[in-house]
């Protein structure tokens, strides 16, 4: 009984003295996450968009992989082009329900 007071004692001592940290040293982890936040940022808006990337892609039903190489500025396209094409979908579809309604 003794020795499970002592561990929880002990536990709890242990806890609190890692918890207890500053408001100046809060302050210092968050000003330092957000400059890697801004240094991240910063490399990402470095790439070279004439870099071409390959990627391995397996069509459903089939095992085999097929090597697609574009550029990013094509990949950056297609995403776009997507994107239009699922609103373009999206708002013919809202407007066929409106109409099956009446």
């Amino acid at each position: 009984m003794n020795k499970n007071l002592l561990m929880i004692i002990a536990a709890t001592l242990t806890l609190t003295a890692c918890a207890s940290a500053t408001k100046q040293d809060v302050v210092q982890q968050r000003v330092e996450s957000a400059e890697v936040k801004s240094e991240t940022q910063a490399q990402v808006t470095k790439v070279d968009m004439s870099e071409k990337v390959c990627e391995y892609t397996r069509a459903t039903g089939t095992m085999l992989k097929t090597k697609r190489c574009r550029t990013r500025a094509q990949i950056e396209v297609d995403r776009e082009t997507a994107k239009d094409t699922m609103k373009a979908i999206h708002t013919s579809d809202v407007s066929l329900r409106e109409t099956t309604r009446q």
